[in-house]
């Protein structure tokens, strides 16, 4: 087909004895979203990795524009007009937006760094993608979500023909996430292959042009969106028919007559949180909804002792005051933080946090 801008033809990789990718073939055109579904481990990374330069595969064919090529490294597969956005940030937390935007793609102007002009094509590259952000700020000082939408517009402030996107909705809001499709729309409209790659059905069976299926490192099969439904490919993915895709939850409901094992009155936080109430009973597993920067983490993050609070914490009916992670470990609380890169806690603590029995998670 004259539209096809990309194709990648019996691409194989192995680790050592382990094989990653056994026989990928497919044909990306242009002006349309192709998503790749697959498990966990099916090996969809690993081949956008193959794309953008980070890995060569072990055997295959790529072929751009209607040339065979070989992708050296990253900075290669960007000058060939691929970009990524990653699943993992590849952000520097003491690097403004716009440093890290334009990081190893610096404007310059006799060989000096030009801030001025780095500066304005930042707030219209944000301004046309629709990611409200100030360029000057610190990205260490972003939530999670804001990295996100940094890294969206770092991988497109190249010119790209090829746009991989690698679980993008992962930390957006609904809203943020709203402004993602947006920009895949313009995408499309300016003639770019997008590879999108998500778990979110709802997602998939929205904005995809076409659907490739990956299994156990193989392909399995490709279909247009409109001849697709959600059952069939979720069959195909996982190898067999999926008739009980949410059962029914298995046991007994918390008596709600047994005492809570946590229990919170009134937290509070000048700037954070306010009047935040609830109770957890042995057993029970309680969830938190709600906007990205509603509040959730810092409520969890002040059980935990990284944030200062006011009001009440009870543990098995006994109020406790928790300043600090050590503290909240020795009353048997654990924290799996959405960062953990960032979160440091002392040997000590850490050694008993590893020995600790653990009474509530969060």
């Amino acid at each position: 087909m004259t539209d096809v801008i990309l194709d990648v033809s019996h691409i194989a990789k192995t680790f050592g004895h382990v094989q990653a990718l056994k026989d990928i073939t497919l044909s990306l055109r242009k002006g349309r979203v192709h998503t790749l579904l697959g498990e966990n481990g099916a090996g969809k990374s690993t081949l956008m990795k193959i794309l953008a330069g980070v890995y060569p595969p072990t055997q295959g064919t790529i072929i751009l524009r209607g040339e065979t090529i070989t992708i050296n490294n990253p900075q290669h597969s960007r000058q060939l007009g691929i970009a990524i956005i990653f699943q993992e940030l590849s952000l520097s937390n003491n690097m403004t937006v716009a440093e890290n935007i334009y990081a190893n793609n610096e404007l310059r102007r006799f060989g000096i760094i030009n801030d001025k002009k780095m500066l304005a094509d930042c707030q219209n590259l944000l301004a046309e993608l629709g990611i409200l952000l100030d360029p000057l700020e610190m990205v260490g000082n972003m939530s999670m979500a804001h990295r996100q939408l940094v890294e969206i517009a770092k991988a497109l402030s190249y010119a790209a023909d090829v746009v991989i996107m690698d679980e993008p909705t992962s930390s957006l809001s609904d809203n943020e996430a709203e402004i993602l499709f947006n920009i895949i729309e313009k995408l499309k409209q300016r003639g770019c292959a997008v590879i999108y790659i998500s778990h979110r059905m709802d997602e998939i069976m929205r904005i995809s042009d076409d659907i490739s299926v990956i299994r156990d490192g193989e392909y399995i099969a490709t279909h247009e969106k409109k001849n697709s439904d959600i059952q069939h490919l979720i069959a195909q993915m996982v190898g067999r028919e999926m008739k009980n895709i949410w059962p029914a939850r298995l046991g007994e409901k918390p008596d709600e007559n047994v005492p809570a094992k946590l229990e919170v009155k009134n937290l509070s936080h000048p700037s954070l949180f306010k009047e935040v109430s609830f109770a957890v009973r042995p057993g029970e597993v309680l969830g938190f909804f709600g906007l990205v920067g509603a509040g959730r983490s810092d409520v969890m993050k002040a059980l935990f002792g990284l944030v200062s609070y006011q009001g009440t914490v009870l543990i098995d009916g006994k109020e406790v005051r928790i300043a600090n992670p050590k503290q909240a470990i020795d009353h048997g609380i654990a924290f799996v933080t959405e960062k953990p890169q960032g979160r440091r806690v002392s040997a000590d603590a850490r050694r008993q946090y590893e020995h600790a029995p653990c009474g509530v998670s969060i």
